[in-house]
């Protein structure tokens, strides 16, 4: 390390030095512009020299950095960036074996450029006349452009930049070959504000993946339940304690609420039960500043396993109440002594059954200020449920449920006029964002399957209701929602032994988000848009890709280059960290090649 550290703090002086004797010797033949008619093709001669320098150093050091911030490092020795170890080990990396001909070609592209300014600093001596001889005629004839003309042709200045030039394009040459041979490279660097995001969205899959596995554990009537989940749901960071950094709230719809495995059709257009699931990572949740049911989680859950044994210590508490009543009859009642005694929350996983539970939340009005119970199974992680009324609001009316499949959305929006639109661009570009994130979020978890598709994404139609209060308003316009059916985890069915299909795909999940914005995109389902040229002979196998690989190519028009970028990035699996999605690497390059890419166009198309 402390060779590679020296390597680079002999470089970057260089590197800084010849940039800026580019700048100072095109500003000095600049200043003769007017006087030679042969110096402004030399300026721009030299002009194209440092764009190529420039640019040939900025791609070096993006491969590293990011473009962006390569820019900064170029004008700045003193950028924190020279400091980093991370880059020093990058940067060296990255020239290899050339690191003796790179430093090499700089300095010569250096001392070069010095010997090009003293030769220009130089032609000031040829504009000054001499005092002596200005009476002269002769001398006063002498123009100012014929002395520049004669200074310009004896420097041989013409024949130093034709050298200079082919020291440039060595350096640039030097440069190109370091680059990596193959060009499924991700194009920026992973920041550290990536990785603690991927970080986040781990934790929030864990929760995700253990809230399936425990509502599994408290379905005993059923077989099934199916459930909607929304995929975006909010989290809060916690500083402190360390091992307790993060709380998720995930929003839930159950339907089918019948003791029959079997559901009737009345039954299935029965309203949903709507909850609210409050998850922490590491079981102990924190208390929000509105609910002080939160404090006493811990003690709940301490107490719930002593129940049965509750009464005796209740009896002794009520007794001694009595006594103080009899003794201070200036005081009488002694209230403010009971909510000392908060109702033990009930475990749903072993107290009582969920599926009864959810029988008697979808009658409720209001949404629970209080936690109702929480579900754990073996000492894992908990989850407070809280009733979720405002959305129930919605399926209490004689409407059609306001989740609606993403197919359906995209045909309704399509055959929609184009003065009014159901989804502008940039809500077509949230979704896409927001779906995006999902993957990150519940990848390999029951609820997001490999074969995902937006039959399966279900998203809130509902509009706002102008009677609707602050503290129960809807579920956001176009939230999505994803449909699993929950299953318990003994009935679970094995894993299929077939054997793969010869297919194209790299990787099915990220495939699926591939085809999933294009149809965003189209406002149409990818079936409606095939054709026979997508079947390869009478395999057809293979069509979902090559109609998606032929749409790649439209797409751009829809939306934005960008946006086809994206989309193409996903259908190949695309961005120079193999295949796996279980590689924290890949996970960290589709973050900001997808997520934070469609988040800015979101912005951009917002703005406009």
């Amino acid at each position: 390390m402390a060779d590679a550290a020296a390597f680079v703090l002999a470089v970057v002086p260089l590197i800084i030095s010849a940039c800026e004797h580019y700048g100072e010797a095109a500003r000095g033949i600049q200043r003769y512009r007017h006087a030679n008619r042969g110096a402004e093709d030399l300026l721009m001669m030299l002009e194209i020299q440092e764009a190529i320098f420039r640019s040939a150093n900025v791609r070096l050091l993006a491969s590293c950095v990011g473009e962006d911030e390569a820019r900064l490092m170029l004008d700045d020795s003193n950028h924190p960036g020279w400091k980093e170890s991370g880059l020093i080990a990058d940067y060296r990396a990255r020239l290899g074996e050339s690191q003796h001909a790179f430093t090499h070609s700089i300095k010569l592209i250096n001392e070069h450029l010095a010997k090009l300014r003293l030769t220009i600093d130089g032609f000031d001596k040829h504009s000054d006349v001499n005092k002596q001889d200005a009476h002269h005629a002769h001398d006063r004839k002498l123009s100012f452009k014929k002395r520049i003309r004669l200074a310009f042709s004896q420097s041989g200045i013409e024949q130093s930049l034709e050298s200079l030039m082919k020291k440039t394009q060595n350096f640039s040459t030097l440069i190109a070959q370091t680059e990596p041979s193959h060009s499924r490279t991700s194009k920026t660097k992973i920041t550290l504000s990536t990785r603690r995001e991927i970080a986040k969205l781990a934790r929030i899959k864990d929760a995700a993946s253990n809230l399936y596995q425990t509502l599994g554990y408290a379905y005993t009537k059923h077989t099934s339940h199916q459930a909607q989940l929304s995929l975006e749901p909010p989290c809060r960071d916690q500083e402190s304690p360390p091992t307790d950094p993060l709380q998720v709230r995930f929003t839930m719809a159950f339907s089918q609420l019948t003791l029959q495995p079997q559901a009737t059709a009345s039954e299935v257009f029965k309203p949903s039960a709507w909850l609210t699931i409050e998850s922490s990572v590491s079981g102990t949740i924190q208390p929000d500043a509105d609910n002080m049911t939160l404090q006493h989680m811990q003690v709940s859950g301490k107490r719930t396993r002593d129940s049965e044994d509750d009464e005796s210590p209740k009896a002794s508490t009520t007794s001694k109440q009595k006594k103080t009543v009899r003794f201070q009859c200036a005081q009488p009642v002694a209230v403010p002594v009971v909510p000392a005694e908060e109702p033990i929350l009930p475990n749903l996983c072993t107290n009582e059954n969920f599926c009864l539970q959810l029988r008697s939340f979808i009658n409720q009005a209001r949404p629970s200020t209080k936690a109702v119970g929480y579900l754990g199974h073996q000492a894992s992680q908990r989850h407070l449920i809280y009733v979720d009324a405002k959305s129930q609001r919605v399926t209490q009316g004689n409407d059609t449920s306001p989740l609606k499949s993403l197919r359906q959305l995209l045909r309704s929006t399509n055959n929609a006029s184009p003065s009014s639109p159901i989804l502008l661009h940039y809500e077509r570009l949230r979704l896409a964002r927001q779906l995006s994130t999902a993957v990150l979020q519940f990848r390999s978890t029951p609820w997001l399957a490999n074969s995902w598709n937006s039959n399966e994404i279900l998203v809130s139609t509902s509009e706002p209701s102008s009677t609707t209060t602050n503290d129960t308003t809807m579920t956001n316009i176009h939230e999505p929602f994803v449909s699993a059916c929950i299953r318990n985890p003994y009935d679970m069915p094995a894993p299929s032994n077939s054997l793969p299909s010869r297919t194209l795909i790299r990787n099915h999940l990220l495939f699926r988000l591939g085809v999933i914005l294009l149809e965003i995109a189209f406002q149409k389902p990818l079936d409606e848009m095939k054709e026979t040229t997508d079947t390869d002979g009478q395999d057809d196998s293979n069509a979902d890709f090559w109609a998606a690989d032929r749409l790649r190519h439209q797409v751009s028009a829809c939306l934005a280059p960008k946006y086809a970028e994206v989309v193409r990035k996903c259908i190949h699996c695309d961005f120079g960290k193999d295949f796996d999605l279980t590689a924290t690497n890949l996970q960290e390059a589709f973050y900001q090649d997808v997520v934070c890419e469609l988040k800015r166009l979101e912005d951009l198309f917002r703005a406009a």
